[in-house]
């Protein structure tokens, strides 16, 4: 079951970051399989299969004016036995406010010299 709107677009941030192995783009001809649905691309997300302990990531991001502040914490915890496996992740994030309205450069309407 995927989480989905009612115009049936799927919210990728339901997916967690930390179980992401992979992100495949298929185009041409690979995506005839796929159906009739798939007319330019497909875009696929492979989760980690048969993860087992403990994973810990943090990021750290600012922008190069010294605003934008963004902090990302992830934790993923999983266990195998012959029955099935468990999988859990969790993220906090934060972000600081970074639109352009803050800096000087977004307040007025820039005219390219000719």
């Amino acid at each position: 079951m995927v989480p989905a709107g009612l115009a049936g677009r799927v919210d990728l941030n339901n997916i967690p970051l930390a179980l992401v192995e992979r992100v495949d783009a298929l185009t041409g001809a690979v995506v005839t399989i796929y159906g009739a649905d798939a007319i330019t691309g497909v875009v696929d997300f492979i989760t980690r299969k048969n993860f087992a302990g403990v994973e810990v990531a943090v990021s750290e991001q600012i922008s190069e004016k010294g605003d934008g502040h963004f902090m990302r914490a992830d934790l993923t915890l999983g266990a195998n036995s012959t029955t099935g496996a468990v999988t859990q992740s969790s993220a906090r994030v934060q972000q600081s406010d970074r639109s352009p309205g803050r800096r000087d450069s977004g307040r007025y309407a820039r005219s390219i010299p000719e």
